[in-house]
C-alpha cells in the first residue's frame, strides 16, 4: 500500500472559525497544481481521505477532481 500526504493549499486569513477557512485565489491554483502533478505522476488512489476543515476538503475535491475522480 502506498500512502501519499497532502496538506491543504493557502487559505484565506478572515473567516468566522478557523475550521471555515476557505481556499485563497493561490490556494485554489495550488491545489490544482497539486492535483495535477499527481495525475501526471500516474497517482490513482482507492481511496482521498480529508479533514472536515473546509480549507483541507475544498483541496481534496480539487485534487480529486484533477486526477479523475
Amino acid at each position: 500500500m502506498t500512502v501519499y500526504l497532502l496538506r491543504h493549499a493557502a487559505a484565506i486569513r478572515e473567516a468566522p472559525t478557523d475550521a471555515e477557512r476557505k481556499l485563497s485565489k493561490k490556494g485554489r491554483q495550488e491545489a490544482q497544481s497539486a492535483g495535477n502533478a499527481l495525475h501526471r505522476l500516474g497517482v490513482r488512489p482507492d481511496l482521498i481521505w480529508s479533514s472536515p476543515l473546509v480549507r483541507a476538503r475544498q483541496t481534496a475535491e480539487i485534487v480529486a477532481e484533477a486526477l479523475g475522480d
